[in-house]
């Protein structure tokens, strides 16, 4: 019988045995490597975006603060107006002439007109005047009067100056509450202290390709880095005109959450002004700002290649070589995964199949090693990204701290090393809150949405800031891959917004309220008369005060405005309202306090403020208080009549002999 036949075929078999297990090795191999890398890139783009659509809102929000800061001042200078003299020419002249910082406010012009559109006083660069002109044919002019409220107008282009400008109103409505007038204020869209710097706060670091603008619901141009295209349509620009047409198409929504997009080559994040109804826009070339990743993805898919060709060449050799002895092979294969043993000691040293498959198991090991290495040189590479973000950026998953970037770890103190491995609830000052703040977390991230709130954190040391935090799953059904979350410092900016809120409500001297606070305040309690809870008004003027102060001074009488506040203070309630209306007239607001009842604490208070002396020069200064108390019921229905009865009942007190107090019942029986 001739072997010879069987023998080749038999060869010839395991040599193609051999070719397709090689060619299943490679091509699952390169399989492999071409997901893995693929999915990296996604998750890694859906990254950079979510960075540059969070940078995009942050710089909406500043235009925001912005546009209400200003809204603000123009309310400030609003209440200064003399409502009763709008119409009169010369008043209003000589109102704005006297108060020259007003023109500070806004750059390039401040005017007050009458409802029906007449401008009464017109302030600019150049002085005070009054033109014979009329808002009656703007838009916003007529708005704001029919509503009552303030409004951003469209940006335009002044008849008087020629300039691209925006401008701002505010409705001046009298104690009845009529419209008597607007307030408006005009700011240039050119080098103006609303947009300023707004573009280039749009490029992450110098030499970057972002084009950041500002746009209306219109698609017309509010601020671009080129100035000259102010009020043009962004649609004029051949790579925006499909973006804005869509966006328009949309219906123009307006929402600070905005938008994030990746369009062809272009990375689009939107975000919104409500406001002033414009829109923040950012665009990015995406092969500028993933380029790095382009360039690694192409060297490991063709290292890839490379490994699955070898590994499958390698598979080839070890099929047709001759075996080695198994139980060597077999100790040294469950040895594999230890480290600590060099990746070449250990292995039988034999020919034959079982020779080929060692090797094969050995360079196998090698590759893995190598590949381990390419998967740390790509990490290191996204940890340099980290690094060099501007913004704070963690990674967690099963509410643990997986990554960190360098300014995460800058803002909250830590080092290199300092957070990873922990648990997430080191950033937060109590369980309680934790826990809470997990399941507000939960329930945005179960509708679909991204987290975003404004949250109080806990540095290394123990201090303590406000820092707005957004997190987002990295994939929504896959609650296991972990959460991306991103935080900037934002204590200054709430600083600044409390300390508005404290400037507009308090009196400075005293730090009590002041009167348009406690006029607001009874205006909502006389609103709600109707419901059974009584509510009662104090009214106090101080007796011999003027004494203090032309005896001792006015630093004096300062100090003494100071300690009778706190006297008062004293005998009141927590959640009742103490003002000073200004001089030394003082008013109280009692909730769920009748007639009588604020008669007692009125009498507590006139006695707390007779016990004041003050020693000068050897003779000794005392005040006293005449005080009117009125309950709100259906006989004062309006705040300026209760405001009427309270200080008639404190005359009638100073009348009948001072250091009284006066229910406005008994002196109108």
């Amino acid at each position: 019988m001739n072997l010879s036949r069987p023998v080749q075929w038999l060869a010839s078999l395991k040599v193609r045995f051999a070719l397709m297990g090689a060619v299943l090795i490679m091509g699952s191999v390169w399989l492999t490597v071409v997901l893995a890398l693929e999915g990296v890139g996604i998750q890694t783009r859906r990254a950079v975006m979510d960075v540059s659509h969070g940078h995009t809102q942050r710089l909406a929000a500043i235009v925001s603060s912005r546009v209400v800061g200003l809204q603000l001042l123009l309310r400030q200078a609003a209440a200064q107006l003399p409502l009763d003299k709008l119409s009169d020419n010369a008043a209003m002249l000589d109102h704005f002439n006297t108060r020259p910082s007003l023109f500070a406010m806004f750059d390039h012009h401040l005017l007050v007109a009458t409802p029906d559109g007449t401008i009464t006083a017109y302030l600019d660069a150049s002085g005070a005047r009054y033109p014979t002109a009329s808002l009656s044919d703007w838009s916003y002019f007529t708005k704001t009067v029919q509503q009552q409220r303030p409004f951003v107008s469209e940006p335009h282009r002044s008849n008087v100056s020629g300039q691209s400008i925006v401008v701002l109103t505010m409705p001046l409505i009298d104690a009845a509450g009529q419209v008597v007038g607007v307030m408006a204020g005009g700011v240039s869209l050119v080098n103006n202290r609303l947009l300023m710097q707004l573009t280039d706060l749009g490029s992450a670091s110098e030499g970057d390709s972002t084009l950041t603008f500002v746009m209306d619901s219109a698609g017309m141009l509010v601020a671009h880095p080129d100035t000259s295209r102010i009020l043009r349509d962004a649609r004029d620009d051949v790579q925006l005109t499909h973006l804005v047409e869509s966006w328009v198409q949309q219906g123009s929504p307006v929402e600070p959450s905005g938008l994030s997009a990746l369009l062809g080559d272009q990375i689009v994040s939107m975000a919104g002004v409500p406001d002033a109804d414009w829109m923040v826009v950012q665009v990015a070339q995406a092969s500028i700002l993933l380029g790095g990743l382009q360039l690694i993805r192409t060297q490991l898919m063709w290292l890839g290649l490379a490994v699955s060709l070898a590994g499958g060449a390698l598979l080839l050799l070890a099929t047709m070589a001759i075996t080695r002895p198994l139980k060597m092979l077999e100790k040294r294969a469950l040895k594999m995964l230890d480290s600590t043993l060099p990746s070449d000691e250990g292995w039988p040293n034999v020919n034959g199949e079982v020779g080929q498959l060692s090797r094969v198991l050995r360079s196998a090991l090698k590759q893995r090693q190598q590949i381990e290495a390419t998967s740390h040189g790509l990490l290191a590479r996204m940890e340099a990204v980290l690094g060099h973000s501007p913004v704070g950026i963690l990674f967690t998953r099963d509410r643990k701290i997986e990554l960190a970037s360098a300014s995460w770890l800058t803002l909250f103190g830590y080092g290199p090393e300092g957070l990873v491995g922990q648990s997430a609830r080191v950033l937060y000052s109590t369980d309680a809150f934790y826990i809470d703040l997990g399941k507000r977390v939960g329930e945005a991230f179960s509708q679909g949405k991204p987290f975003d709130e404004e949250i109080e954190f806990v540095r290394c040391d123990g201090g303590l800031f406000w820092g707005r935090l957004q997190g987002a799953p990295v994939k929504a059904d896959d609650p296991a891959l972990g959460t991306i979350w991103v935080v900037e410092d934002i204590t200054h900016e709430r600083t600044q917004r409390q300390n508005l809120i404290w400037q507009s409500t308090r009196d400075p001297l005293t730090e009590l309220y002041n009167r348009r606070t406690f006029e607001t305040m009874l205006g909502d309690c006389v609103k709600d008369r109707r419901v059974k809870e009584p509510v009662s008004v104090l009214f106090i003027d101080l007796d011999h005060f003027k004494q203090i102060n032309d005896t001792a001074g006015h630093a004096a009488g300062d100090d003494v405005l100071k300690d009778v506040s706190k006297r008062i203070w004293a005998q009141v309630r927590a959640n009742d309202l103490v003002a000073r209306l200004g001089g030394d007239e003082f008013t109280l607001l009692l909730l769920s306090c009748d007639g009588p009842m604020a008669v007692s604490v009125a009498d507590k208070i006139r006695a707390s403020i007779a016990s004041f002396a003050l020693e000068w020069q050897g003779q000794t200064l005392r005040i006293g208080a005449s005080i009117g108390v009125v309950e709100i019921d259906e006989s004062v229905p309006t705040v300026v009549a209760v405001l009427a009865a309270a200080d008639a009942a404190c005359y009638a007190a100073k009348h009948a002999g001072r250091n009284r107090v006066q229910l406005y019942r008994a002196v109108t029986l």
